[in-house]
């Protein structure tokens, strides 16, 4: 079989399985979130299902915290007037500010503009920081890596460690502060 799809390959233009039942896919969206389009009850309940312990007596670990955070924030509606649990909320703010290279301060000003237009007693988290905090039940790793504003290149792996200007564009890897700008 592995020689027959190396010769004459998969079926051109199948990216999506239609043929084993999977579904188009489409962005999250925050309107389709309570009908468990976006699967996070089903991912956590899978996930915690991987926590459970035998002993009740046993305190829990700080994993198993913020895993149960997690979950009672994906049951729980951002505010009175709206189905949206506030884990989705979130995941998809979260997913903006990556996808858009969005700042901390970004992030924090549209978390306050949130905060005046919501309702009263809504649970959105006030900053990015309660955002990720949130969140940290994932463990999702998180790695920050050095990209030329030229777009040449990125800074990645042990060979790139030491590296103080970029091998394409040749402009330093750094911003050049001057002495009169600096702090002093």
């Amino acid at each position: 079989m592995t020689m027959h799809l190396c010769k004459r390959g998969f079926m051109p233009e199948y990216t999506v399985w239609t043929k084993h039942g999977e579904q188009p896919y489409s962005e999250p969206t925050l309107e389709r979130a309570n009908d468990t389009v976006d699967g996070l009850d089903e991912m956590l309940a899978d996930f915690g299902d991987a926590m459970h312990t035998d002993s009740i007596e046993d305190e829990p670990t700080a994993d198993a915290k913020a895993f149960y955070a997690m979950l009672e924030a994906s049951q729980e509606p951002l505010h009175n007037f709206t189905s949206v649990a506030r884990l989705t909320t979130v995941a998809c703010l979260m997913a903006i500010k990556s996808q858009h290279n969005l700042g901390a301060e970004c992030v924090n000003k549209l978390l306050n503009l949130f905060d005046d237009v919501l309702p009263e007693n809504h649970k959105m988290p006030k900053t990015l920081y309660e955002c990720m905090s949130l969140l940290k039940g994932l463990k999702m790793p998180y790695v920050k890596i050095d990209a030329c504003e030229n777009n040449c290149m990125i800074y990645y792996g042990p060979e790139d460690e030491n590296k103080e200007k970029w091998d394409f564009c040749g402009e330093s890897r750094y911003v050049v502060v001057e002495a009169s700008q600096g702090r002093q």
